[in-house]
């Protein structure tokens, strides 16, 4: 289950508690006949990495990262992620570049915006 997978993931890499965070997930959509955005938001907990502790370049096409991303884990029963979306991390701003499967999770690729 995710929560096994966050408290392994921690004993296993000693992540720490500080990485366990809420990610709040912005999504939008134009409703053309009433000329009007809907903005929704969602927050679900996740577990915020340095990108260097889980990256695997598997293929010459896998995104790069850059210093300062970062891999956001989420369980994929909470939301279903998508590349250009824009979340909000302890208090900061970030854009999804990558999204990948890690179990019952979402592994994104993140970055500041």
């Amino acid at each position: 289950s995710w929560q096994l997978g966050v408290r392994r993931l921690q004993a296993t890499d000693d992540v720490g508690l500080e990485a366990l965070v809420t990610a709040t997930f912005t999504t939008s959509s134009y409703t053309p006949s009433t000329d009007t955005n809907t903005t929704i938001s969602t927050a679900v907990p996740a577990l915020l990495i340095n990108r260097a502790r889980l990256f695997r370049l598997e293929t010459q096409a896998d995104a790069r990262y850059l210093a300062g991303d970062h891999t956001l884990l989420v369980a994929k029963s909470s939301i279903t992620p998508e590349p250009g979306q824009e979340i909000t991390v302890d208090s900061r701003k970030w854009r999804i570049e990558q999204v990948t499967t890690e179990q019952d999770a979402w592994s994104l690729h993140i970055r500041t915006r």
